[in-house]
């Protein structure tokens, strides 16, 4: 091979290797350009430090690009390179973290106090971020929030593939507080966004320990506590007191807070604690044995005719145990003197006889057509999630000749016989945990 052809191939070796260098310096400068455009939006808003050594803020643009043009050239060598290393990056994982910056972790960052015990050093947090300015003789000024919230600390989670998805703040204690928020005169936790908040269960029934804070040094409560147990039921721990003052610890007491509404039917339990059911047709019975309570219907006697009912029934399956206060209320009377009436309240299953759980008997037998207000009550414990079927039921005191009737009136006089004064049947649920 010819001196000529050997000088010829190592020229075009080294015009690949120069063009691979200037690409390769191309690509960093791209690189150094990318991250002055981010330090220069930093600075934009107020951010920055002493980074050239003569009180200004930044480098100065063409000081970069000086510094960029180097390293694409090549000609300051080791010299350029450091200059551009000199420009803050991007942390990731294993590297610093880099404030003002998108920071990369692929796994997590964990912080560990030396000592067990907190000290005046790590009392603030192990990470303690202020979220508030000074301005002045004025320090710790609070940020003020327009059109977006200010957040000293932000947590976001990516929806996952299980039921609860990502978690954006975790806080979890031993036997602390997991999570405390505080605001001087604002909301110290806010549902902001569902509104939803979840507890965990706890066992069923009261809470076996005080559910407050007692400051001995102020003589006083200070916090209380709500829980939820497993069947769902919301405790509220109200403080022992003498003489309608708070006193120091002893028993207290926890109260399960009363669900409302009016009562129907849901999904599987009943929704609501109030039941009712009422008429206001004349109700008539005959042919009674004086002793089995039968259903309160419509006079459907000759010349009156009224059909339907019974209209006092109550389907009940309580979605909480419960004590139901039941009651009923009718005007009652007979058309054949000698006859008192028994009206009774009928819930099924129970034990009493014939479901009767209660009754009372209302006069007559002094005279006719004489409507007298009669009122029964009865408390029976219902089961959750148990099918109650609640009645009010009447009969005659003895064996039965004429009728009996519940209802005095019409109201307006010329309203006809259904609407008649009401009979009614009633059932509220107080919950007994």
């Amino acid at each position: 091979m010819s001196t000529k052809t050997k000088t010829t191939n190592h020229l075009t070796d080294e015009v690949a290797r120069l063009r691979s260098l200037v690409e390769d310096q191309q690509e960093l400068l791209n690189d150094q350009r990318l991250r002055l455009a981010a330090l220069e939006a930093k600075d934009s808003n107020g951010h920055g430090g002493s980074a050239n050594g003569n009180g200004n803020e930044r480098h100065s643009r063409r000081e970069l690009l000086r510094m960029a043009g180097m390293a694409a050239a090549g000609a300051a060598g080791a010299v350029g390179v450091t200059a551009l290393n000199s420009l803050p990056a991007a942390a990731a994982t294993s590297g610093n973290f880099i404030l003002g910056q998108t920071n990369d972790a692929n796994a997590p960052t964990i912080l560990n106090p030396s000592v067990a015990a907190p000290t005046v050093a790590n009392a603030p947090g192990l990470l303690d971020v202020d979220g508030s300015v000074t301005s002045g003789a004025t320090p710790g000024l609070a940020v003020s929030a327009t059109s977006n919230f200010f957040r000293a600390v932000r947590g976001i989670a990516p929806v996952t593939t299980v039921t609860t998805s990502g978690v954006g703040v975790w806080g979890s204690s031993d036997a602390g507080a997991g999570v405390v928020g505080s605001s001087t005169s604002g909301v110290d936790f806010w549902a902001f966004n569902s509104g939803r908040i979840i507890q965990s269960a706890q066992p069923a029934g009261t809470p076996t320990y005080p559910g407050g804070v007692y400051d001995a040094t102020l003589g006083a409560w200070t916090d209380f506590e709500i829980v939820r147990d497993e069947f769902g039921v919301a405790w509220i721990f109200v403080p022992p007191s003498t003489n309608g003052a708070n006193v120091a610890p002893g028993t207290g007491t926890w109260l399960p807070l009363q669900p409302g509404g009016v009562g129907g039917t849901g999904g599987t339990d009943s929704s609501g604690a109030l039941f009712t059911a009422v008429t206001t047709k004349l109700l008539m019975l005959t042919g009674s044995d004086g002793n089995t309570f039968q259903d309160m219907m419509p006079d459907n006697s000759p010349g009156i005719g009224l059909t339907g009912g019974p209209d006092l029934v109550l389907n009940i399956t309580p979605a909480f145990s419960c004590l139901a206060v039941i009651t009923g209320n009718a005007d009652l009377y007979t058309d054949t003197s000698g006859y008192n009436q028994d009206i009774g309240i009928f819930v099924s299953p129970s034990s009493a006889p014939q479901n009767i759980v209660a009754w009372k008997e209302s006069g007559g037998s002094a005279g006719t057509n004489s409507p007298n207000a009669a009122f029964v009550q009865a408390v029976f414990a219902m089961t959750r999630g148990t099918a109650y079927n609640v009645r009010l039921k009447w009969k005659t005191n003895r064996v039965q000749a004429g009728h009996i009737r519940a209802g005095a009136g019409p109201f307006p006089g010329n309203a006809g016989l259904t609407s008649v004064s009401p009979t009614r049947l009633t059932a509220m649920l107080f919950i007994s945990g």
